[in-house]
């Protein structure tokens, strides 16, 4: 079991510890009502068979409790709990029965009493990042029975069989029940780890059903997406003349801002690069109308900006711009990278594009820059302004025609 998860045994031995405080309280009543049956029959009634075992369950009613003290102290010392009190359990609940045999008036019933009283506490035990407390409390079990069945006058051949396989069938099924909560634990802290992971890249919606069908990233995908690449005008300068703490509280402001916007366009954010951003709408998860969704991203993200220059304004601080390129087309969506660290991303020509047209609005004096693609998709619901000139781009033997919005 030294490979499991150090959160999922975390679960594990949270849960246990539940169990023995539980576990704890009955001992306690039980140990507690047993002896105080004995000191009546065995002092009161005057039977031996009862008087013997007081001294052993005297003492077992002082470990009960030093038990119980110890369950309180949450996980602290669960493995400890669990081998102790199956070593405590098993062994003076032997004693005790052990020394009543020789005057109890039906001694051939201790054996039975016995093993019922073992498997009454092993049971309980089950659970945790380890199985073997129990395996070994059954063998001492099988161990107990066969020298109390020796004590009784039962020949060996006559109980082995029956006996022998309660024992095992016992044993079998607790380590499948212990199993149980191991798988769940391991289960659970794998989904969580999945959704954790797609957080990071799609919206709780998008993620949501990502998770829900299983779907995995390990193939590459040729997908037609919208890529939107946006920009942070003049950063690079800016951030020369900021304390470095400074940088760090505006980036995670802006960014917050506009992944928050991404998101709730059910776009999916592929990475930031400094103060860049990288996204895209239609993959992994099939958007009709992804085209639309990424201008109407981008129009969110300027109507944002102009906010937080507001804000900006008020600390005293400069107004910032930025610009956005957008184009659709088939990319390739895979995981790049070393066995170290992979990235889920994008690839393509269709990305380099965006990243161009993105870096030529500064140059024409726009915010927003589309490729023809775009404006065609959408023309219904947004009026394109077109560039009078097609661009050069670096990498494209052709000119490309592009559009902002009005």
């Amino acid at each position: 079991m030294n490979d499991i998860d150090s959160s999922i045994k975390q679960i594990l031995d949270e849960e246990s510890a539940k169990n023995a405080h539980s576990l704890a309280k009955l001992r306690i009543l039980g140990s507690g009502v047993w002896l105080l049956l004995s000191l009546y029959f065995g002092y009161v009634v005057g039977r031996l068979d009862w008087a013997n075992p007081i001294p052993f369950l005297a003492l077992y009613v002082i470990l009960s409790i030093f038990i119980y003290l110890l369950t309180r102290k949450g996980t602290k010392y669960i493995q400890f709990l669990t081998w102790f009190t199956i070593i405590i359990d098993l062994f003076f609940i032997f004693f005790s029965t052990k020394a009543s045999v020789a005057d109890a008036p039906y001694p051939m019933y201790a054996p039975g009493f016995t093993l019922a009283m073992f498997l009454l506490f092993l049971l309980p035990m089950i659970g945790g990042s380890s199985v073997y407390p129990s395996i070994f409390g059954f063998i001492l079990t099988f161990v107990f029975v066969t020298i109390l069945m020796s004590e009784v006058g039962i020949l060996f051949p006559v109980w082995v069989g029956s006996t022998g396989l309660v024992i095992f069938f016992s044993c079998l099924v607790s380590i499948q029940i212990g199993k149980r909560p191991i798988r769940v634990a391991t289960e659970y802290e794998r989904e969580k780890s999945k959704r954790k992971e797609l957080s990071r890249y799609f919206s709780p919606t998008v993620a949501d059903k990502i998770s829900n069908q299983i779907q995995s990233f390990d193939t590459a995908e040729k997908k037609e997406v919208t890529v939107l690449f946006s920009d942070i005008r003049g950063f690079t300068s800016l951030s020369e003349s900021m304390q470095p703490e400074e940088v760090v509280q505006f980036l995670n402001e802006y960014l917050t801002i506009m992944v928050h916007i991404i998101f709730k366009n059910g776009g999916t954010l592929d990475k930031f690069m400094g103060d860049g951003i990288l996204a895209y709408f239609g993959a992994p998860l099939k958007q009709v109308d992804h085209v639309k969704l990424a201008v109407q991203t981008a129009r969110d993200m300027f109507l944002a900006m102009k906010e937080l220059n507001n804000v900006r304004e008020l600390r005293g601080e400069s107004n910032l711009e930025i610009g956005i390129g957008i184009h659709s087309g088939n990319v390739i969506l895979c995981d790049i990278g070393s066995e170290q660290r992979k990235e889920h991303t994008i690839i393509g020509d269709t990305v380099n594009l965006a990243s161009r047209l993105e870096s030529k609005t500064k140059e024409l004096g726009v915010s927003l820059l589309v490729s023809e693609s775009v404006a065609d998709q959408t023309k219904q619901e947004f009026n394109w302004i077109k560039i009078k000139e097609p661009l050069t781009i670096k990498g494209k033997k052709e000119k490309i025609q592009t559009y902002t919005l009005d």
